[in-house]
């Protein structure tokens, strides 16, 4: 029968929740930034994301109408959605 030691019981929980603070923080933490990921993948970080798609909004912005059929995501969109497409069948 194993003797109960609670010092060997506490060591091993705090080794336990350092390991997890560890671990938490490692995921948290923020990738550097690198000119090589910048030019890569400049949309896989997401300030970098949100500071292009505001400047690109700013400078082309003004070609978005203002209206139900068409919003700052149309700007940004690759081809028109069903939901819109959907939306002109039925105003036209």
């Amino acid at each position: 029968m194993r003797h109960f030691s609670p010092r060997k019981t506490f060591r091993g929980l705090i080794l336990t929740v350092l390991a997890c603070i560890r671990v938490y923080s490692r995921y948290r933490r923020v990738r550097p930034l690198t000119r090589q990921l910048l030019t890569r993948d400049p949309y896989s970080l997401r300030g970098v994301r949100k500071l292009i798609d505001g400047c690109a909004f700013r400078i082309y912005g003004h070609w978005v109408k203002k209206g139900e059929q068409q919003n700052r995501a149309a700007l940004f969109q690759n081809s028109p959605k069903i939901i819109l497409l959907g939306l002109e069948e039925v105003v036209t």
